[in-house]
C-alpha cells in the first residue's frame, strides 16, 4: 500500500521496451507511464487494471487484450501523447474503461473496430467519466469512441467539458438504432442507455470542433428507445453541431428530456 496510495509513497509505474508486454495478472498501481520503444509497442491489458493516479501514455500502445469483459478504472487524469495510442484488439469481447479526471488526448484513442454506426462483434471499449468534480476531456488527435457514458456526483453540478481542435478528430461509432452488439449481455437496459451517448447524472458541454449527427433512436431495450437527458443531467451545447437523427421515423424525434438542455453556441437539431 505504500507504493499505491496518495501521501504513502504514491509511486510509478513504467513500461518501456519492445514489447509487447502482457498484463495478464489483475493489477493495482498509483502512476503508470507507457513509453515504449516507438509508436507499435504494444502493451496488452490482460485482466483488470486499477490506476490510483494518473495514466501517461507517452509513446506505444495500451491495449485491451481479453476474450472477457475488462476494467481499466484511472481515478485522476489521463493523458495520450503524440505517439500513444490507447485501444482494443480483436478478441470478441466489449471492456470498461472509467475515468474520474481529465482526459487529455493528444494521439490516438481507438475504441472500436468496426464501421461508424456498427454493432460491435470484434472488439469494443465503453468510456465512462464518473466523480464528483468538473473535468475536461481535450481532443486534440483521433479519437474514436464505441460508447461514452457521464455519470458525474449526484445531479447536473458537475461538468464534464469536451473540446476539440478539429472536427474530424472525434466519432462516435456505436450504433444509435436496431440491435446491439457484444454489449448485448448487458440485459434489462432501457434503449436509451445503449446509445453511443449516455448522460445519466452530470453535464456534458460540447464545444467547438465537436460534430454528433445521430444522438439515436429506436434502441433495443425497454422503456426510452431514443437519446434521453435524465433528472439529475443536463446537456450544454457550446459551439458543437448536434443533431439527433437524420430524419424523422414515426413519432420519434430522437430526444425525450427529463434534465436540462442549454444551448449557448452552436446548434442542436431535431428533424
Amino acid at each position: 500500500s505504500n507504493f499505491i496510495s496518495p501521501g504513502s509513497g504514491a509511486g510509478t509505474v513504467v513500461l518501456q521496451g519492445a514489447g509487447p508486454i502482457n498484463l495478464s495478472d489483475e493489477l493495482e498501481v498509483y502512476n503508470l507511464e507507457i513509453d515504449m520503444d516507438g509508436s507499435e509497442g504494444a502493451v496488452l491489458l490482460q485482466n483488470n487494471l486499477t490506476v490510483n493516479g494518473n495514466l501517461n501514455v507517452k509513446s506505444g500502445k495500451l491495449m485491451f487484450d481479453g476474450a472477457s469483459s475488462l476494467t481499466l478504472l484511472v481515478n485522476r487524469n489521463v493523458s495520450v501523447q503524440a505517439d500513444g495510442h490507447i485501444g482494443v484488439t480483436t478478441a470478441s469481447a466489449f471492456h470498461n474503461m472509467i475515468v474520474k479526471g481529465d482526459f487529455r488526448n493528444y494521439g490516438t484513442v481507438k475504441f472500436s473496430n468496426v464501421a461508424q454506426y456498427e454493432p460491435a462483434t470484434n472488439g469494443a471499449v465503453r468510456l465512462t467519466f464518473e466523480g464528483a468534480s468538473n473535468n475536461d476531456f481535450v481532443i486534440n488527435g483521433s479519437t474514436q469512441l464505441y460508447r461514452l457514458f457521464i455519470n458525474k456526483g449526484e445531479n447536473d453540478f458537475y461538468t464534464l467539458s469536451v473540446t476539440s481542435n478539429n472536427i474530424d478528430h472525434f466519432k462516435l461509432m456505436g450504433p444509435y438504432e436496431g440491435s446491439t452488439g457484444l454489449e448485448s449481455s448487458e440485459s434489462g437496459l432501457e434503449g436509451w442507455k445503449r446509445l453511443p451517448l449516455v448522460i445519466s447524472k452530470g453535464t456534458l458541454k460540447l464545444g467547438s470542433n465537436i460534430k454528433i449527427d445521430r444522438l439515436g433512436y429506436d434502441r433495443d431495450g425497454g422503456g426510452v428507445k431514443e437519446f434521453q437527458i435524465p433528472s439529475g443531467a443536463a446537456l450544454w451545447v457550446n459551439g458543437a453541431e448536434v443533431q439527433t437523427m437524420t430524419s424523422v421515423n414515426n413519432s420519434d424525434i430522437g430526444l425525450t428530456l427529463g434534465g436540462t438542455l442549454k444551448i449557448s453556441a452552436g446548434r442542436f437539431v431535431i428533424p
